[in-house]
């Protein structure tokens, strides 16, 4: 529902890490994500206590490449078990 209510086709969400159900509904309605996990978050054996944290200076760069007026929200999602959060 939040997707087809706030995104329009070219839109950018950015998140930490997809959840694959929310990835299939922004890109049933024309949005693209921006994936901007810590680098640290793909290395299966890491002492990082949460890798699910998204990457404040990514985020920063996409909403300037990107243009606040085509990010409609930032999504985080709770539950990044595909990266052991």
């Amino acid at each position: 529902m939040i997707s087809k209510t706030f995104i329009k086709p070219g839109n950018i969400i950015p998140m930490n890490y997809h959840f694959t159900t929310a990835l299939a509904h922004i890109l049933e309605v024309g949005g693209k994500i921006a994936e901007l996990l810590h680098d640290d978050a793909l290395i299966l054996k890491s002492t990082n206590p949460f890798k699910g944290n998204i990457d404040i200076d990514k985020l920063e760069k996409c909403i300037q490449e990107n243009g606040v007026e085509n990010i409609p929200f930032i999504r985080m999602e709770a539950s990044t078990n595909l990266i052991g959060g």
